[in-house]
């Protein structure tokens, strides 16, 4: 074992570069990944702490909700109360019920579509959150911050004009044809949430070509801001994300009919 440490020292001594170098360099990586590792820790804390430092909420909290009846009939009131003030909205908002796999589109108070969800994949940070906090986050809605999707949000169909009053009227009753592209849909929402949302058919080339570059390029952003938070000795942020399967047409329906300031209640489990 000695002889292999003496053969990589020297090694380092022929190509010129300090063993020091090399040290630093291993130190500086393991203090990064170890603050990638911690990072759900540190998300689950800050969110312990402050619904624990909500003093009204707190006083409302009651500790027979810790018995398993009754934490499901909490979890239900605390999704009522955010439906609730769902409602108070003009515009139309999104609703996603994990034990029904369900998601939905509704305005004031209004279910105006619902879709099954064909696959669901939950990241286990959620079943971490005590009661306490689960409560507190899940009982008002959780505000959109960000949208991105491969669809387009306004399609515009160009057609050219009719030559004459005979094409006019065979055109009247064709449909418009919109190319429409691979459905991928990512929300970004308070608390560092993430959904995710794919369609749950990828059959020709194109939509798995799109599908991984969706995801890859989701996977630069979050590296890229991750070593930026490290080089500025920030904290790191981790974002516990909500994946969902819907068919395309689903997908496209949902993303089109949400506001550019949307909402969405969630129904936890």
């Amino acid at each position: 074992m000695k002889s292999k440490f003496v053969l990589l020292y020297h090694k380092i001594q022929e190509s010129g570069t300090p063993w020091k170098v090399y040290m630093i360099a291993v130190v500086v990586v393991f203090v990064f990944l170890t603050e990638i590792a911690i990072s759900p820790l540190q998300k689950l804390n800050a969110l312990e702490k402050s619904a624990l430092s909500d003093s009204l909420y707190m006083t409302s909290f009651d500790s027979a909700y810790f018995n398993p009846e009754l934490s499901v009939l909490a979890k239900e009131k605390s999704y009522r109360e955010a439906m609730l003030e769902l409602a108070a909205s003009d515009s139309i908002q999104l609703i996603i019920d994990i034990p029904d796999s369900s998601i939905s589109l509704s305005i004031k108070g209004v279910i105006i579509h619902h879709s099954r969800m064909t696959d669901l994949s939950i990241d286990p940070f959620f079943s971490r959150i005590t009661l306490p906090a689960q409560l507190w986050i899940f009982s008002s809605p959780l505000e959109i911050l960000k949208q991105q999707s491969t669809i387009i949000k306004e399609p515009v169909v160009e057609r050219e004009a009719p030559k004459d009053t005979a094409e006019a009227n065979q055109n009247a009753w064709q449909p418009d044809t919109l190319i429409q592209h691979p459905a991928f849909l990512r929300l970004s929402t308070t608390n560092g949430f993430r959904i995710s949302v794919e369609q749950d058919r990828n059959v020709t080339a194109k939509d798995r070509w799109s599908r991984f570059f969706f995801h890859i390029n989701n996977q630069i952003q979050n590296t890229g801001k991750a070593v930026w938070n490290f080089i500025l000795l920030r904290k790191q942020d981790y974002h516990p994300e909500i994946s969902i399967s819907l068919p395309a047409d689903e997908i496209r329906s949902v993303y089109r009919a949400l506001p550019e300031k949307a909402y969405v209640v969630i129904k936890i489990q």
